[in-house]
This record gives C-alpha cells, structure tokens and sequence, in this order.
C-alpha cells in the first residue's frame, strides 16, 4: 500500500562531492569535474535519530529524525491546476529577471489532490541484521507549516503557502521552498499520520530515504543529494504527556547531548562587517522590574518579579540561530536592516534548547540579566533566568522611529523552533519590548536567608555586550523593594517609580 506523509522541504545545487549525504557511501567527484547545483537536498540535523513512541496506542513523534529537503540555491516551485473533471497538471516554475519561465512535468508525477506531490519518497526501514521490515512510498508537502532557514541568501521570511490543500474544490495550488530555506520532511506540524503506528519492536534500525527516480528524472536531480540514510533508534515512553513533559528530567527526542562533530550547517554566506551604520541598529532599555511577590516553597522564601527590556529603535532587533551539525547548540547572528532589508550580520553568541518549564524551544544566550542588590546596590544574587525567545509582548512606545504598529503582519516574525529546528529568528520590533515573568525555581530569587531591610531588583539588557546596538548606557534599571515578615511569611513593599504604582492591585502572598 502506498502512504503518503504530509511533509519534506527543498533545496537546490551545488558542486556535487558527496558532502551533506548522511551515512551513505558515494564516489566522490573528481577534483576539477562540477555538476549542476541541484535544486533540492535531502539533508539531515544529526547522524543519529530518535522515535519515540507513547504509551500503549502506538503514537510516535517523528520530529526526531530531522530530515528535511534544502532548497540552498535558488528557489523550488511547482504550480499544480485542473478542471473540474479533468487531471491535475504540474508545471515547474523558474522566475528570472525577464520574467517566470515555466516547464511542464510528465503527467504521471500528478496525483489524485492537492494534498502533496504524489509517492516523491521511498522510506525503506532495515533492522540490525539487514531485514527490510518496512518499505513505504511518501508524498511530500513542500509547504510545511515549519520550515528552517537554512542560509542567510533567501528571503527574511518564507513566502510560500503554509500548507497544502486537500479541499475537494480546490482548482490550483502553490508548492515552494524558498532559496536558502528547508521544510522537514517528517513528523511534527507538517507530518503525516499515515505512517503511524511503526509496528516493529523498539532498539535501533537503519532509515533510508530516496527521492524517487521520477521525481529526480524531472527534477533533474543529481542521485547523491537525493538520498540519505541514518541510524534511529525506536522507543517507547509510558508516561502519558507526549511529546514533551514539563520537569522529568528527560533530553528531548531528536536532541544528544554527545555529538563530537561540530561541523556547521549553516549559514553558508554570512559576511562579517567591521563597522555598522548606526541607523542600522536598535537601542535596548532596561525597565524596571514590578509585580513583586513573595512565595514559599519546600521552606525556602522566594521573590518573584516581572521584567521587561525594549527596543528604542530605530531598526529590530533580529537575531537567528543556524544549528550546528550533530550539536543542540546554534549560532547566534544578529542582522541589520535598513528600509525593511539586511544589509550586514555579526555572530554574536549562541542558542541552546531549552526544555520544559512551559518552554520547550530555542532561547538566546546574553539577552538580559536580573540581579537582587544591596542597598548600596552591590550585587548580593543572580537570577538563573538567562536565555531568551524574543517576542514583542508589550508595546512600550510607538512613537519612536520606525516603531511598528502590527509587529504580526510586517513579514519578520519570531519563531523559536522545536528540538530538530536547524534555524530559528527572534525578532524585538522598534517600540516594543519583551516582559518575562520570574515566578519558577532558578529565576526567583531565594531571600530565605537575607535580613529584612531595603534592596533592589536590577535589570540589565545585553549584560554582556554581544549584542550591537546604539546605546549601552541606558541598559540598567533598578527597583527599590523593601523585605520584612518573618521565615516562612516574609513580604515585600515597592514604592512606586517616578510617581507610577505599578504594585496596586497586585496580591502580595504573605
């Protein structure tokens, strides 16, 4: 029977040695010989993959294999119409400088609706002695809800359809990937439940993956790039909160903590600039923290706190990750714009996964800091609050240059990806600012221990520096708070700052 999946991602050519084939032998080219830059690549996060299996009823999470298809080079598109009664066509489509150049493809290659581009994959599955134990055909939705920046040549946001069509009414559809841009090819948002459940015992297994000779004679796909194989193992997890649960102390499936390669996967173009326009950057502030409280748990006193830190523009603050190969670590570049485009970059840190505790996704390293002082504003103690997915949750002023008034709709937006993600974009627009709330174990602090007196919450916007920005001397705010009670029922009074109340009405736990 053949099964179609609901996802993969494109890419397109390159000089042809056998790099970016996974696990599988090839002939490496002749030193001076070149082919084509294809298309697409299968591509994969890791060499090694997980599945992970819940519970008794057989559902699995994809997500950790991370195979994708790149579109490096230069953008894929496919244009599929009919009538109302007739076949569906497919046409592959090329937009140059003089226009859009278009190429029919064999009729085939069309499926029965728009729900995929009809068998694209051959999956064959062999356990550890060889055995075939599971050989499906996939289709492929290039339209993938998420999709991965690959590299910094395409466009800031993917411009295609965010999925593919199944309606009985539909008469065309879109299917793209960007230039410089993946979709996965299985599991998560995108993926199918077509291929659930694997009935095959838990341990570990070799996956391959083809682009069907078809599609590559079509395509004109070279065969060295299309295909990919890796090691997965199979598990099965009997507590009952697939796929992530909050606090168990479990890694997240697809992520090992044990890679030695840390070859990158990107970004393949990235320029370095020795001086940036100022015009180009934003400017952090620091406001002062507010909604202090006092918490007791497992006998220890803790005060929490609610921080923000924005942007003054007059450009975003936008910073993307590009996952290191076989690592859970990306590299952080921020990018500068002017009129809406980039016009630099600079590495200036490093992502980490953060799991469980509400999170589960990418965070920014050095993004702030929050520290309890003394009265003499000497640093007594450190939040352990210190990565970051930026978003504007607050508009704080929209009258500042270039401040924008629908942060959703401008096209840049934040997405912070899950535990396979080989790109992610944060992204804080001029005006507005990102409030995070201090109210779990690690990013409270623990007063259990300080006499009752006077101290103050300090908030620190890019305490390292990594960040470039305009301004360094505006990024430190202080708020006074006033401990006392006894162990046990400690409180906390917070004068108001600069004439504002910000603690009336809010419920102080005694």
């Amino acid at each position: 029977m053949l099964l179609r999946t609901r996802r993969v991602a494109a890419g397109l050519a390159v000089t042809i040695t056998g790099a970016g084939l996974v696990g599988l032998p090839s002939t490496p080219a002749k030193a001076t010989a070149t082919i084509a830059r294809p298309l697409l690549e299968l591509t994969a996060t890791a060499d090694h993959g997980e599945i992970v299996r819940y519970g008794h009823d057989g559902w699995i999470d994809f997500t950790g294999l991370g195979v994708g298809v790149d579109a490096p080079w230069r953008t894929f598109e496919i244009r599929a119409r009919r009538s109302y009664g007739q076949p569906i066509t497919l046409e592959l489509v090329r937009r140059t400088a003089d226009g859009m150049v278009t190429r029919p493809l064999p009729a085939d290659l069309a499926g029965d609706d728009f729900s995929a581009l009809d068998d694209f994959f051959l999956l064959e599955v062999t356990d550890r002695a060889g055995n075939v134990v599971m050989k499906q055909h996939l289709g492929f939705c290039p339209n993938g809800y998420e999709s991965w920046r690959v590299n910094p040549n395409g466009p800031t946001e993917s411009t295609f359809p965010q999925m593919c069509s199944g309606s009985l009414w539909t008469k065309g559809m879109t299917f793209g990937i960007d230039r410089g841009w993946s979709v996965p090819a299985l599991g998560g948002l995108n993926g199918s439940s077509e291929l659930n459940p694997i009935d095959v015992p838990d341990g570990d297994y070799r996956f391959r993956f083809w682009i069907r000779s078809a599609w590559r004679d079509a395509l004109r796909l070279p065969t060295a790039t299309s295909r990919i194989a890796m090691n997965v193992t199979i598990r099965t997890e009997t507590y009952t909160c697939p796929p992530f649960c909050e606090g168990d102390g479990r890694p997240a499936p697809g992520l090992r903590t044990t890679f030695s390669n840390s070859a990158h996967l990107g970004p393949t173009g990235r320029t370095q600039y020795s001086s940036i326009d100022p015009n180009t950057l934003p400017d952090l502030r620091a406001l002062p923290a507010w909604q202090m409280d006092v918490a007791n748990d497992g006998g220890r006193d803790y005060l929490n706190f609610a921080a923000n830190v924005w942007n003054a523009g007059p450009q975003p603050l936008v910073v993307e990750g590009f996952r290191r190969r076989n690592a859970a670590i990306m590299d952080a570049h921020q990018f500068f714009y002017r009129n809406g485009k980039v016009v630099g970059s600079r590495l200036v840190g490093e992502m980490e996964f953060h799991r469980g505790g509400g999170h589960d996704h990418w965070h920014f390293r050095d993004f702030a800091k929050y520290e309890l002082t003394g009265a003499d504003k000497t640093d007594i103690q450190r939040s352990g609050k210190e990565a970051f997915c930026l978003a504007p949750t607050d508009a704080i002023d929209l009258t500042v240059r270039n401040a924008e008034y629908r942060p959703g709709s401008t096209g840049l937006g934040t997405a912070c990806g899950g535990p396979t993600a080989r790109w992610i974009r944060e992204v804080l627009p001029s005006g507005w600012g990102d409030t995070y709330g201090q109210y779990l174990a690690g990013q409270a602090f623990d007063i259990t221990d300080l006499p009752n007196g006077t101290y103050f919450v300090k908030v620190v916007a890019n305490p390292d520096h990594r960040l470039i920005e305009r301004n360094l001397d505006n990024n430190t705010a202080y708020r006074k708070v006033i401990l006392g009670g006894e162990p046990g029922a400690r409180t906390v009074v917070v004068p108001p700052y600069r004439g504002i109340d910000t603690e009336a009405g809010w419920i102080h736990h005694d």
